[in-house]
């Protein structure tokens, strides 16, 4: 399983707000987070992965559809989850062309974008659940056993023929 499976590098970095210059796409194919989502995805249910997997590529009913998009938005938060750990390091102040230079912040102004990431993400989360239980849900089928049924006399007790 690859990050790619579920999303795009350019959504994440679309939700750290951070370009290609920042957080470049061989870091974003690490398999560290590639397993983290993993893990993420199998935090919500362990058959998750397998069920996304087995999706059909066109013609999903609506809650295969519902699924579908709601597994690959969670996989933007989830992954950008990992990276807010290490954001104040990939995310510079200002880059300068002039010598090239690069500076960092000396405290952390990530806080808002990181509080803002966990938030996202465990909203997903719940959204994911409920996407997965509705895919489920179905194809679930009921059956009742039958306990007492009539039965009709093979004669008539009245005229006993």
């Amino acid at each position: 399983m690859a990050v790619l499976d579920y999303t795009t590098y350019d959504d994440i970095r679309a939700v750290l707000g951070v370009s290609t210059d920042e957080l470049e796409d061989v870091t974003l194919a690490l398999e560290t987070y590639a397993t983290a989502l993993l893990l993420d995805l199998e935090d919500v249910d362990t058959g998750l992965p397998a069920a996304y997997a087995g999706l059909p590529g066109t013609s999903r009913s609506d809650a295969q559809e519902r699924f579908y998009v709601t597994a690959r938005f969670f996989a933007n938060f989830a992954v950008a989850r990992q990276l807010t750990s290490a954001l104040p390091l990939f995310g510079p102040k200002d880059i300068t062309d002039g010598k090239a230079s690069t500076s960092r912040f000396s405290d952390s102004p990530y806080k808002e974008t990181i509080k803002r990431v966990q938030a996202e993400f465990d909203r997903c989360r719940t959204r994911l659940e409920k996407a997965y239980a509705g895919l489920s849900a179905g194809s679930y089928t009921l059956t009742i056993p039958t306990f007492l049924s009539a039965v009709s006399p093979s004669t008539d007790p009245v005229t006993n023929t």
